[in-house]
């Protein structure tokens, strides 16, 4: 989080990606970062398949903010 602010994307994006990695893929927050920087750094295709599959693997907890993230990348 603190390398996306200060926009360090690239290493966000790989702390982000090891974050998935570590959980198993089931860290909502991580998916909802990944997404976010991916789009920072003008990968949208990308950021969107991140939240679709975020959205397949959130429970309704996170639901929310993903759809939010999705339909703002669209």
């Amino acid at each position: 989080m603190v390398q996306a602010e200060g926009r360090q994307l690239p290493a966000a994006e790989t702390n982000c990606r090891a974050a998935l990695k570590a959980s198993g893929g089931c860290h909502p927050p991580s998916w909802a970062l990944l997404a976010l920087v991916l789009s920072a750094r003008q990968h949208i295709p990308a950021a969107l398949a991140v939240a679709a599959a975020a959205l397949e693997e959130a429970g309704p907890a996170y639901e929310g903010l993903l759809l939010k993230i999705k339909v703002r990348l669209q």
